[in-house]
């Protein structure tokens, strides 16, 4: 991303830092950046805090004195280096997955050995991807026009450099050209200075224009109207993202000596002759490092403020033809994490963990989601993880799930970690940052068996060093005590996972100072979440490989795994569940891996009867969480089962041969297991006892225990597996409240846990902590609640708050929606950043609810539902029944229009060593926004089973929104992205184009049908009726509608729903339609506590048939009069029209056939297909059969005209520019032609008394028939009328005839208001105040009726119109000397109408 001064401008920006970081080296910065929330994308590190460069660049302490900028010692990485030379990464290769990798970033461009520390830059998402199927060649002097952008571009490869060589030109002498719109693709806080910065350019230019405008504002209308105009344009055309980044031209070729595939991308609107300015040339990342070229692996395009890094990858690996990517990081967050692994700057303080290894930047993080993973950036991911044998992967991201160890990723991991016998990936992942509670670890670091969970851990040093705050006082009052001055960061997910499994694996250091991109314009800066732990981890195991490999050792994986939970440092008074193994040892594990007699060997452990459901896998561990299963010994099977790295390829000898004999011993005094197993290929079972009530009393937990097995035949050795054991033991509510047991005092970093079991009819709960401090301040204290509902992802059963608690004060903090009967956890904690003491008091109350209803369907247009209500018998007071049922969102199913499947087998897509190709189902949906009953945004796009990305059954479902008349893609989603996408225009007509992949293409072919879900917001929330009876809902009877109705502690009553009145439904609503909302059923007494309303229940309405509406005018048909008998005249008029045809009829069918062929000719005239003296001939004899088609031929022959006379003209409403004076005529004939036969007077007359209301004609339905036949007939003359007088104006505009046009334009006003009729009439204005002399006039006249447009809910111009009259005003603008708001207004167009690209 950056060119060829990066490393000379980091240089200087290093050296002019540190004069300020001297300075602001105590003072403390906060930072929040925007994203993910759970496994720390780019948002992920909850309350991010911000450095000053100094805590890396300066040089005024001894190393020793800040070893916590980036603690390598906590980890053993820094002693193993010390004892192992070698030991610091070199040959290894990590994976960065993340939002991309900044490689002009600092410490980022060789190792400690001198080779490149970027060895490959990809982009996974397709976010970069560009078309350049377009071949041009250039003209005799270079000269090329982009079809993609519609610039004009000098190119000459001949001209150009790599590394200081020229390069050849195509062999064939043409290029592949393509253009690229980078607002989706930049960094958003890039484009966020970036605006802020040309806001200030802006205003810079505008002040002095504005001010000489204003001083002339005095000296007339036009002069007026010119400052009016110049200050809406200047507000219409703000900065935008599209208006800051850049449209890039994309030239590419192979080179004609080399072969090399070569690129070029730059901002052709700025510089268009690239032979006097020749271009940075790139060439393929990965390609270009192995051709150890330095120049062409990236460049910094872009003014000194943007200072953003692009690189490029080339068709090569891509499955789709003529497409290469452009790759920019999308945040700062991956190149953070890449610094933290492997940064090298030359000493020890400013380094990564281990500086020696080399990195492979993969981006996942799309861009147009806001650098969300999607399903395939991470299947590509994983491809390109085995296509370059990366020894590590690092993953800081993640989600929920569902289900573990369940899913496509699940499968890939699985066989990127442990599927290929030649070579293992150690995949490391960060466990999310939705702690202090348990089981809030999420996926894929605690889904997925075959990752390594890393928590976040902070220690005295760190405290020291990036926070600028004393270490946490050692403490041992609490539960999770800060003993030592180290404690694991709060906000840090807990284990175990919800099917037993330990959740987190091991802890390591959870902030550092590292890299950031260089658009950040600093060098390095402090973050801090599991994001940060994991890459610290990564970076261990990178020393750990290259010390092995020194020692001539190849480890497998699941060797590297056994060997840090067995030397991990647990912390002193932190449960398993928190902090997994404890902290990483790379040191220790070293010597544990010499204890291995076998490093390619693991024990798969499953216990079947825990599996989450029918067909899913059987757990990974042991966690009894419920009352019924916590109040009685049990016993539980377990199975361990021998798997062999790349198990498939092993020999079958070898794998009857393996026999282990295998030492059991249970950690706790609860669990008792036998004394030993034999096992063998096959695997073996034994049986664990729990004993829960002996683990402690009711209430309390996490009570953590393993069963280890260790080789009978190497004591010493670690153990082969663990079979992880969590109990909890929830305490029953009686009542509506309970007291939580808290320690005596709280100290930084403390955690207390209570598990309850929320009574029958509780709806929801509060928790109220009271701090009752030293006096000293105020803490943060972090308020958690969790309940596990069966398969479903963990924010369905979890509440998560903070707040600042001050001494002797008390907060209550809302729980939300409470499952009963299903144990919740209650976590109290005091953040780890608060110092002072505190002794909390909390208590949990229930709120009761009035029904156990989830939710409510309607039915039909009469059907009643039946709502039970019934106050629970331990309510304190009386609950309060108040039924409000409001349908809220419209969803409607969306049938594909096109389905295809096709193969993906380029290098990107196909997994390696099988060749075996990835499939595509492409699905293309159309739809018409609504033009009422919906607002224009909050649109979501729903498809089915894409709930969750990491345990999907396909490779995603990502999605875009596109405007159809305009090609603009208006937003993006994917799997769990429920984000709002719009605004979508009201009767605007929309393309989703969804993209589904699977390797197996009969999944594929099983959905090429499904239904996509538009779910759109109510422009206004229906409610629906509730009655007291059943007999009251069926009658609709309002007098008996449900009252609130005050239930007694275990009262009951019936209350009855009954669907809405088809009138409030949206007139658009089709049959099948689902509405959805909320059932708020109970609210609490005036005198209680808690939330005023319980939370709602969902509610749902399946729109049905509508009513048949039809019959009154069946019945009005059925009383039509009779057509009167076809005289001979007429008769004889339609058979010469007819010819020979017509002899043969009789007279009621001659002119029943004459009429039909009649309207046909009439049509016919206006396709201007006949000869000129055909159509006159045909005109002649459709007027002479029927007079009364005289007009419509006369306007036939006008739309003929116009046709041929402007090219721009799409036949139907309005006009369009004559191309030349020439072409005018005939369309001015045409249009007198056609006034000639209206009789304008009477159109005056029918004008004057078109507001009639028909009422006036009482019972005389003839009389009123007649009267509306007649005004119809006046509209159509009237819409002829302004055909001809708007053609009029046309042809004398085109024939440069001001005195003419004017008059044309007079005499059209005299028949409609111009300033607020079509955009042909808004052009025509426009130019009329041109041709006056007054462009002021005609801006300003422009912005209004573009303003007016664009808040029309029905009835707004077409897009085409739309783009024309702004480029009207773009064009007047720059000819007001106006440039830079032209220049404004062209970027918005391109924008706005990626359709024109080419015709601007």
């Amino acid at each position: 991303m950056k060119a060829a001064t990066t490393m000379l401008l980091l240089t200087t920006s290093a050296r002019a830092l540190r004069p300020a970081a001297r300075r602001l080296r105590y003072r403390r910065f906060h930072y929040q950046s925007g994203g993910k929330s759970s496994a720390g994308t780019a948002a992920a590190a909850v309350g991010c805090f911000a450095a000053s460069a100094a805590y890396a660049l300066g040089d005024e302490a001894e190393d020793g004195a800040w070893a916590g900028v980036l603690d390598t010692k906590t980890t053993g990485a820094a002693a193993l280096k010390q004892r192992v030379p070698e030991g610091d990464g070199r040959g290894i290769v990590v994976a960065i997955l993340d939002t991309g990798v900044d490689p002009a970033a600092a410490g980022l461009q060789t190792t400690t050995t001198g080779a490149p520390k970027m060895l490959d830059v990809l982009d996974a998402t397709g976010a970069g991807d560009v078309d350049v199927n377009a071949t041009v060649t250039p003209d005799a002097d270079g000269w090329l026009t982009n079809p993609a952008t519609g610039r004009k571009l000098r190119v000459d490869a001949t001209a150009w450099t790599v590394d200081g060589k020229r390069c050849e030109g195509p062999k064939d002498g043409a290029y592949r050209v393509g253009g690229k719109r980078t607002a989706s693709l930049f960094p958003a806080p890039l484009l966020r200075r970036l605006k802020a910065e040309a806001q200030r350019l802006d205003d810079e230019n505008y002040e002095p224009l504005r001010a000489a405008l204003a001083a002339q504002a005095s000296e007339g209308d036009e002069a007026a109207a010119r400052l009016e105009a110049f200050d809406a344009a200047r507000k219409a055309l703000k900065p935008t993202d599209s208006s800051v980044a850049p449209l890039l031209d994309v030239i590419t070729w192979r080179d004609g000596a080399t072969d090399a595939w070569r690129c070029v991308a730059v901002d052709g609107s700025a510089q268009n002759d690239l032979v006097a300015h020749p271009p940075r040339v790139l060439g393929d990342f990965g390609e270009a490092t192995k051709a150890g070229e330095t120049s062409s692996r990236y460049t910094c395009f872009g003014a000194d403020d943007m200072q953003l890094t692009l690189s490029a990858s080339s068709p090569d690996a891509f499955s789709e033809e003529n497409t290469c990517s452009l790759v920019v990081a999308g945040g700062d967050h991956g190149t953070h994490v890449a610094g933290i692994v492997g940064a090298h700057n030359g000493r020890d303080r400013d380094d990564g963990v281990a500086p020696g290894c080399q990195l492979v930047s993969i981006k996942i993080g799309d861009s147009r989601v806001g650098t969300m993973e999607t399903g395939s950036s991470l299947r590509r991911a994983l491809v390109a993880a085995r296509r370059l044998k990366v020894d590590v992967v690092n993953l800081s991201y993640g989600e929920a799930a569902r289900l573990c160890n369940t899913g496509r990723f699940a499968e890939l991991s699985e066989r990127l970690v442990r599927g290929h016998a030649d070579h293992g990936t150690i995949f490391i992942s960060s466990a999310g940052n939705n702690g202090p509670a348990l089981t809030t670890v999420g996926a894929p670091g605690a889904s997925v068996d075959a990752l390594i969970s890393v928590g976040a851990y902070v220690n005295g040093n760190m405290c020291d060093n990036l926070y600028g705050m004393r270490a946490p006082a050692a403490n041992a009052g609490g539960p999770e005590s800060a003993t030592h001055g180290g404690v694991m960061y709060s906000f840090s997910s807990r284990g175990p996972a919800t099917d037993g499994g330990c959740g987190v694996n091991v802890a390591a250091p959870g902030g550092a100072v590292a890299s950031v991109p260089r658009y950040s314009l600093q060098p390095q800066r402090l973050m801090h979440g599991t994001s940060m732990a994991a890459p610290n981890a990564a970076g261990a195991v990178a020393c750990l490989l290259s010390a092995a490999k020194a020692a001539g050792k190849n480890p497998a994986p699941d060797a590297v795994k056994r060997v840090l939970e067995a030397t991990a440092k647990p912390l002193p008074g932190v449960a398993q569940c928190n902090q997994g193994q404890g902290l990483v040892d790379v040191d220790a594990a070293m010597t544990s891996l010499g204890e291995i007699d076998e490093l390619d060997v693991r024990f798969e452990v499953r216990v079947p009867s825990r599996a989450a459901g029918a067909g899913a896998p059987g757990a990974r561990g042991i966690y009894l969480r419920e009352r019924w299963e916590t109040t009685a010994p049990r016993e539980v099977a377990v199975t361990v089962t021998p798997k062999f790295q790349g198990d498939d390829d092993v020999a079958a000898e070898r794998k009857g041969l393996f026999r282990r004999d295998v030492r059991l011993e249970a950690t706790a005094p609860w669990l008792s297991v036998g004394k030993g197993v034999v096992v063998t290929r096959g695997g073996k079972a034994f049986t664990i006892r729990i004993d829960p009530c002996a683990a402690g009393p009711e209430g309390a937990g996490p009570f953590c225990g393993e069963v280890l097995g260790f080789d009978d035949a190497a004591p010493g050795a670690p153990p082969l597996f663990r079979v992880p054991v969590a109990v909890v033991r929830p305490k029953a509510v009686e009542g509506d409240s309970v007291a939580l047991t808290l320690p005596p005092s709280f100290q930084a970093g403390d955690i207390s846990r209570n598990f309850v079991t929320p009574p029958d009819g509780a709806a929801s709960a509060t928790v109220e902590v009271t701090c009752d401090g030293d006096g000293l301040g105020r803490r943060l204290v972090h308020v958690q609640t969790v309940q596990l509902l069966p398969q479903e992802a963990m924010e369905a059963g979890w509440s998560k708050r903070r707040a600042y608690a001050n001494d002797g004060e008390s907060c209550v903090y809302d729980a939300g929606r409470v499952t009963p009967g299903r144990t919740m956890e209650v976590c109290v904690a005091q953040d780890w950043g608060s110092l002072e003491g505190a002794k909390l008091d909390a208590t949990v109350k229930f709120q009761p609810g009035c029904s156990s209803l989830e939710s409510v369907a309607l039915r039909g247009t009469r059907s009643v539902t039946t709502i039970p209500l019934e106050a629970p018998a331990w309510a304190r007071g009386p609950v309060v029944a108040s039924p409000k049922l409001k349908l809220t969102r419209w969803r409607r199913a969306l049938r594909p229009t096109k389905s295809e499947v096709t193969a993906l087998t380029g290098a990107r897509d196909a997994w390696p060593d099988t060749g075996k190709p990835c499939y595509a189902l492409k699905l293309e949906y159309e739809f018409t926004a609504p033009k009422s009953g919906a607002t224009a945004g909050g649109t979501r796009f729903l498809f089915a089973g894409d709930e969750n990305v990491y345990d999907a059954a396909f490779d995603g479902a990502f999605a875009e929104v596109i405007e159809k008349d305009t090609g603009k893609i208006i937003g993006a989603r994917d799997c769990r992205v429920s984000g709002k996408i719009g605004p979508l225009k009201p009767g605007a007509k929309y393309v989703v184009n969804f993209l589904v992949q699977h390797e197996d293409p009969a999944r594929l072919e099983s959905i090429r049908d499904g239904e996509c879900w538009l779910d759109s917001e109510l422009s206004k929330a229906i409610d629906v009726p509730v009655y007291g009876t059943a007999q009251a809902a069926y009658a609709r009877d309002n007098s008996s509608s449900f009252k609130d109705v005050r239930l007694a502690p275990g009262d009951a009553k019936v209350a009855f729903a009954a669907p809405p009145d088809e009138s409030k439904l949206p007139s658009e609503a089709a049959p099948g339609d689902i509405l959805t909302g909320t059932a708020g059923l109970c609210r609490s007494a005036a005198n209680s506590e808690g939330p005023s309303r319980r939370p709602a229940a969902g509610l749902l309405y399946t729109v049905p048939p509508r009513s048949n509406k039809t019959a009154k005018k069946d019945s009005k048909k059925a009383t039509a009069p009779a057509k009167a008998a076809p005289t001979p005249e007429a008769a004889a008029r339609a058979r010469d029209l007819l010819g020979a045809a017509g002899a043969a009829l009789d007279d009621k069918a001659a002119i029943a056939l004459a009429d039909k062929a009649a309207a046909n000719y009439v049509a016919q005239l206006e396709k201007g297909s006949m000869e000129d003296a055909a159509a006159a001939a045909l005109r002649e004899a459709v007027v002479k059969y029927d007079s009364n088609r005289t007009t419509a031929c006369a306007q036939a022959a006008l739309s003929r005209a116009a046709s041929a006379a402007a090219p721009g003209w799409e036949g139907k409403n309005g006009t369009a520019a004559i191309a030349n004076a020439t072409a005018a005529g005939p369309v001015e004939a045409a249009a007198a032609d056609l006034v000639k036969v209206l009789d304008v007077d009477a159109i005056k007359a029918a004008r004057a008394t078109r507001d009639i209301d028909d009422t006036s004609f009482g019972n005389d339905t003839a009389a009123k028939d007649a009267a509306q036949a007649l005004r119809k007939k006046a509209n159509e003359d009237y819409a002829a009328l302004l055909a001809a007088k708007r053609w009029t104006a046309e042809a004398a505009l085109a024939k440069g005839d001001a005195a003419a046009f004017e008059a044309a334009m007079r005499s059209l006003d005299e028949w409609v208001d111009t300033a607020k009729s079509t955009a042909a009439d808004a052009r025509l204005r426009a130019h009329r105040f041109g041709l006056r002399g007054q462009p002021g006039l005609a801006v300003r006249d422009l912005g209004v009726w573009l303003d007016a447009d664009a808040k029309k809910k029905s009835g707004a111009a077409a897009a085409a119109e739309v783009a024309a009259l702004r480029e009207l005003r773009r064009d007047l603008m720059a000819g007001l000397g106006w440039e830079r708001l032209a220049a404004a207004e062209t970027k918005k167009i391109l924008d706005d109408y990626p359709n024109r690209v080419g015709a601007i």
